[in-house]
């Protein structure tokens, strides 16, 4: 029998920290800007994490097992386990592990460019941490955003600002990056390829 757990703290999976404290009123400025974008990125609704098994632990942690996903209206996390520390203010920390454990971030619609493409990732481990909004991903991980690749021993996804990062892994300790160069643009007046005579 499945358990099902609703979260409905805002802060699960895709929340992201507060700005960072910065001085003068540039700061306040930006903290206030970035304040509020943080917020546009939060589920409008419940987080819902559904395993065969859990158990509350001390110490505010749980342990979560067997076919365990946790969802919200933007980002999907499966594994085979998770384990979660909660804080008191209710942000926490996630860790997820599979064979791959695997996560999901829809594309943003109001979005341009990358930004704009859906992600995919998978890993041995998926750690996510409420406060940063940060995604770290170790043991084979694999990311493809739109038609690019990643490949390394870790990438870091930083949620709000859908950035990656990567460092190590296969061929010689390197990370791979695969990407595609834009089509070729044609010449709106005659349908010539740019360059073409």
């Amino acid at each position: 029998m499945r358990h099902t757990v609703k979260v409905l703290s805002a802060a699960l999976l895709i929340a992201a920290a507060g700005a960072h404290a910065q001085s003068g009123s540039e700061g306040d400025s930006r903290k206030s800007s970035a304040r509020e974008s943080l917020d546009e990125l939060r589920p409008t609704g419940p987080v819902t994490v559904k395993a065969d098994r859990v158990e509350w632990v001390q110490n505010n942690m749980m342990k979560y097992s067997g076919s365990v996903s946790m969802t919200s209206n933007t980002l999907t996390v499966l594994g085979d386990s998770m384990d979660v520390r909660q804080a008191a203010d209710g942000q926490f920390e996630a860790w997820v592990h599979g064979a791959p454990a695997k996560l999901d971030h829809a594309a943003d619609p109001d979005a341009s460019g990358n930004a704009a493409q859906p992600v995919h990732a998978e890993a041995r481990e998926i750690h996510y941490d409420s406060r940063s909004g940060t995604v770290d991903m170790t043991g084979n991980a694999h990311l493809k955003r739109g038609d690019d690749v990643v490949d390394g021993n870790t990438i870091g996804y930083v949620v709000p600002e859908r950035r990656i990062r990567a460092a190590g892994g296969g061929n010689n300790g390197q990370v791979t990056i695969t990407f595609q160069p834009p089509p070729p643009k044609k010449d709106a007046a005659d349908g010539k390829k740019d360059g073409a005579p």
